[in-house]
């Protein structure tokens, strides 16, 4: 009894929780808003590739499978990481908001939220224009062991082609060449755009509200206009 007792009470905390999506194409800046928007609140994010990857990094056949996806610049089928999100979800103590960045991307997996009663109370949409995306990423460098991030034009390391900490030899992620690039933002606008307009929908009728920022504006100034909105929704202003 009374394990079933605690099964009630993390599904409820699961539901009550208020979800907040960080929603773009790759690029955009997602990652970063979510980590300013963790510094300045502490509300714990949930980042959709983050899982993808550590499931990668395992080698397991799943995560084999997941590469293969990935560098083609394809989606991940919703069955493989509607579980995972949930799992997450319910990981989560001692928070009432939550950051979930890069889902869902497609609405069957919008619709699988809602069918699950994890609904969301607010949608982030970062767009920008997909030729300066091309530019962004394609001229991005990471470190194998740590992930950490460099651009060669923005943000160089001190020494080229080397971490700062570490002088491991930086390389290109496959899904960041300029080929692979064009084609996930084809599939983007194909499979994860509608997603936007799924929400806009919502919010017509219900108490979600969404936001679309310029995300070619300056980080910090994109960063003062999503506090702007998201804080009178979380402190039920």
């Amino acid at each position: 009894m009374l394990f079933c007792y605690a099964i009630e009470d993390i599904a409820l905390r699961i539901v009550t929780m208020k979800k907040i999506l960080l929603m773009g194409p790759p690029g955009s800046g997602k990652g970063t808003q979510a980590t300013a928007l963790t510094e300045r609140f502490g509300w714990p994010v949930i980042s959709a590739g983050d899982l993808l990857r550590a499931e990668i990094k395992k080698n397991s056949p799943l995560g084999k499978e997941i590469a293969a996806l990935i560098n083609k610049g394809h989606l991940v089928a919703d069955r493989t990481i509607i579980k995972v999100i949930e799992q997450q979800l319910a990981s989560l103590e001692n928070t009432d908001v939550v950051l979930i960045d890069g889902f869902p991307r497609t609405i069957g997996q919008a619709e699988a939220l809602d069918s699950a009663g994890l609904g969301v109370q607010a949608v982030i949409n970062l767009a920008i224009d997909p030729e300066v995306l091309v530019e962004r990423l394609s001229g991005r460098r990471i470190t194998p062991s740590s992930g950490r991030t460099y651009h060669l034009t923005y943000n160089p390391p001190k020494n080229p082609g080397v971490d700062d900490t570490t002088g491991e030899a930086l390389v290109q992620r496959p899904d960041d060449q300029p080929e692979h690039i064009r084609t996930r933002m084809t599939t983007y606008h194909q499979s994860t755009a509608p997603v936007i307009s799924y929400y806009e929908q919502q919010s017509q009728t219900t108490d979600l509200a969404v936001l679309t920022v310029d995300a070619s504006l300056p980080i910090t100034q994109v960063f003062d206009e999503i506090c702007g909105f998201i804080t009178p929704l979380t402190q039920g202003e």
